[in-house]
């Protein structure tokens, strides 16, 4: 547009009035970064009143949306890490506590409920050799042949196999059931088991006996028969000397030890290769498991019924022998279990052996275990060979004195295992509570596992009636 100054006779030239109406409302820069509002624009709205401030509505909605998403960004950023960090730390605060324990195992003290039987029978009974009084398992009554019993006699008292005031109740998360026996067959890496499948013949599963093991089919109330005490002119350091020296009875000898102190002990003079020092011996409902370190160390019991020699005398009597080592010979008789799926189906008629070299250290290193792969009988294969496989090199745990190396548990203490040398809680517990019949990883049982011609594997735990340890040199 141009105009005529009449004064000075000068054109001057006026540039034209912009015709966007936001220029003369905004600042430069933010006319530089709005849009030019276009008449002739396809989005805009013709209800729109005022177009200027429809498009700078427009554009702040649209700045506005790119900056909450990235705050919303931001803000998940932000609590993911904060939940890693939290993850983090828990994990290290677990390290820590595992760490811990296994620094300093906890002491796995009784609860009040868990009172050991403290019965004073922490020394082997020694009644008069000219005692001599005979009962079966099953017998209540007792029949002697002169009108005078050990003083000590009360102190065998039977207990009641179904309640009993020391026996430790199972702690309510460690209660048996089916559901809990099959993840211990688990924790036992049992792999290819199957229950005792039909058409097997059973009779190649019992040993193949020679004449000096054929004694040990013989009717099995003998064995449960107790021992009668046996008199001798000289006094022996074990029965294999007595077996020398022609002493061919199978009965309770006193013995002596290097040290000149006596004791008294059960000879079998008959089994196998014979001359056998029995350090172990359970016929009856006496208790074993929830003794004490020192009980086990002293030994207990009756030597002509159920007792535990003592593992002193066991180390002293080993050291004594040809390479400081013993053969070592376990029987398991008279299975108890009458749970059909779970049981070897054997019943009186169970009878398993095995043999194996044998040792332990002395007290001061909590009579440590050495024990070989099995030697002989039909208790335990190479394959399954547990007692040597997860015993060996174990000290002895006690349910007061926890030397396994489960960090949870007393293995002792656990299932009413009693003392052994527990590397961990499972395959076998020859000190357990008496008297168990269902089959279970519980109490006094024996993981028995044997491959047939099959691809299967037999598997039962055996719950014995009667449990013999005996040693004599190899």
């Amino acid at each position: 547009m141009v105009f005529l100054d009449l004064k000075t006779a000068r054109v001057l030239r006026v540039e034209p009035i912009s015709t966007n109406c936001c220029e003369s409302k905004e600042s430069s820069w933010w006319a530089s970064t709005m849009r030019e509002y276009n008449n002739r624009d396809a989005k805009v709205n013709d209800m729109e009143l005022d177009p200027c401030m429809a498009a700078e509505v427009r554009l702040k909605k649209k700045r506005m949306g790119t900056r909450s998403r990235k705050i919303l960004v931001l803000l998940l950023a932000a609590f993911v890490l904060l939940c890693l960090s939290a993850l983090f730390l828990i994990l290290l605060s677990n390290r820590t506590q595992s760490s811990s324990k296994s620094v300093a195992r906890p002491s796995h003290t009784l609860a009040d409920n868990q009172l050991l039987d403290l019965r004073p029978a922490s020394a082997v009974l020694e009644p008069s050799p000219e005692t001599q009084y005979f009962r079966r398992a099953n017998d209540h009554a007792k029949v002697v042949t002169t009108t005078e019993e050990p003083e000590e006699e009360t102190e065998l008292e039977e207990e009641d196999p179904t309640v009993s005031a020391t026996e430790a109740p199972i702690d309510e998360d460690e209660e048996f059931d089916d559901d809990e026996e099959e993840e211990e067959e688990e924790e036992e890496e049992v792999v290819t088991t199957t229950q005792k499948p039909p058409g097997i013949d059973w009779s190649r599963l019992l040993p193949e006996l020679d004449d000096d093991n054929a004694v040990n089919l013989a009717d099995p109330e003998d064995v449960m028969q107790e021992m009668p005490y046996v008199d001798s002119e000289v006094i022996r350091s074990s029965c294999f000397d007595y077996f020398k020296d022609d002493y061919l009875e199978s009965g309770v000898y006193k013995m002596q030890n290097p040290n000149g102190e006596s004791f008294f002990a059960a000879c079998d003079m008959d089994t196998g290769s014979k001359g056998w020092t029995i350090m172990s011996r359970r016929i009856d409902n006496l208790s074993f498991w929830n003794r004490t370190f020192d009980e086990y160390a002293d030994g207990f019991g009756n030597p002509g019924q159920s007792y535990w020699l003592g593992l002193d005398r066991v180390h002293e009597l080993i050291s004594q022998f040809p390479g400081g080592k013993a053969l070592l010979r376990i029987e398991l008789r008279n299975d108890l279990c009458n749970r059909h799926r779970a049981c070897s189906g054997e019943g009186e008629d169970g009878y398993w052996w095995g043999e194996w070299k044998f040792a332990i250290d002395d007290r001061s290193k909590l009579f440590k275990l050495s024990v070989s792969a099995v030697l002989n009988g039909n208790l335990s294969t190479t394959a399954f060979d547990y007692f040597h496989s997860m015993n060996n090199n174990q000290p002895f745990t006690t349910v007061d004195r926890d030397n396994d190396r489960r960090v949870s548990k007393n293995c002792a203490v656990f299932r009413n295992f009693g003392g052994w040398w527990h590397r961990d809680c499972g395959f076998m517990a020859l000190n357990g509570k008496y008297g168990i019949t269902e089959g279970h990883s519980k109490g006094l049982y024996w993981l028995f596992q044997r491959k047939t011609n099959s691809p299967t594997t037999v598997t039962y735990n055996i719950n014995p009636g009667v449990v013999v340890m005996m040693l004599r040199p190899l």
